[in-house]
């Protein structure tokens, strides 16, 4: 029994550690453009990955909203639909990082979860 809770704290140590290590990058992640560079840099830490994927999807929502707001400017109303929340969501998902915490973003995190890296 002994043995047993001594294996579940050394693992809950290295998770410690890894959400540790790699909260700054995973707050990051969150910036658009730059966070792609982490989805495929962080492979190794887990952390690190699940706040990447959801900057990835967050990223491409952030493009879609910029493109119909500055580009197509018959589409601005709909651009700024998309870019608040975006914003929003990038925002609280760097907060959520920093505070060690794998926050799913609603239906951003059902997405992020799809991408194989």
């Amino acid at each position: 029994m002994a043995k047993r809770a001594k294996q579940e704290k050394k693992k809950k140590d290295e998770k410690g550690k890894e959400i540790e290590e790699g909260k700054v990058f995973a707050a990051l992640s969150y910036i658009p453009i730059i966070g792609l560079i982490f989805l495929f840099a962080a492979k190794e830490n887990r952390f690190t990955l699940f706040h990447a994927k959801q900057g990835a999807i967050l990223t491409g929502f952030f493009i879609l909203g910029y493109i119909l707001t500055f580009v197509i400017r018959d589409a601005w109303f709909l651009g700024i639909l998309i870019l608040i929340p975006t914003l929003i969501g990038m925002v609280m998902g760097a907060i959520k990082s920093l505070g060690e915490e794998k926050f799913k973003i609603p239906l951003v995190a059902d997405l992020a979860e799809k991408i194989k890296v």
